[in-house]
């Protein structure tokens, strides 16, 4: 003897609902749709869902009016800060750019010459020690973040930042002075 099938989970389709109810309130004039609900296992407020909305347009069309909608571009959003993942990876990235030009110039400011890669990079810095060390990790910044956020190579970046013609570790050995 087999076991009998387990009840299916959720409720039943909105149109076999609706038409269920109605054919129970139908045959007793006198029962209340809370009394029908009730009869049927659902709640109240979903068999009065049901009946005003039988195939659920409604419902959808008044989902899709309260979505959300981004701040930037329209789009529809869940997100709480009210843009769409598009609209708020662009933002990320403006951040970051923003945030690492903001550390080169720093950088260029206290020390006097632009940072190459080399001096942005933490093992080498945990290598040479000393004041290199110190450097790197107050820079704030590390040269592969550089690069990703401005595009391309480590070089384009500086350019970007400080300008054509601006190399990284420009300023940091003076000129060589040639004897004739």
């Amino acid at each position: 003897m087999s076991a009998p099938d387990p009840p299916a989970r959720g409720r039943a389709p909105r149109t076999h609902t609706a038409s269920r109810l109605k054919s129970l309130l139908a045959a007793d004039p006198g029962l209340s749709i809370a009394q029908a609900a009730e009869r049927l296992g659902i709640s109240r407020s979903w068999a009065h869902e049901v009946l005003t909305d039988h195939d659920g347009n409604d419902s959808r069309q008044r989902k899709l009016r309260n979505r959300p909608a981004c701040s930037s571009c329209g789009r529809s959003t869940g997100a709480l800060d009210g843009r769409c993942s598009l609209c708020a990876a662009e933002q990320r990235h403006k951040d970051q750019k923003a945030h690492a030009a903001t550390r080169l110039i720093a950088w260029r400011e206290e020390h006097g010459w632009v940072p190459t890669s080399t001096d942005l990079n933490a093992t080498h810095a945990r290598k040479a020690g000393g004041d290199a060390l110190r450097r790197q990790q107050a820079a704030g910044v590390n040269a592969e973040a550089v690069r990703r956020a401005f595009g391309g190579t480590y070089r384009d970046a500086i350019e970007a930042i400080f300008g054509a013609g601006v190399q990284p570790g420009d300023g940091r050995h003076p000129p060589q002075r040639t004897f004739r």
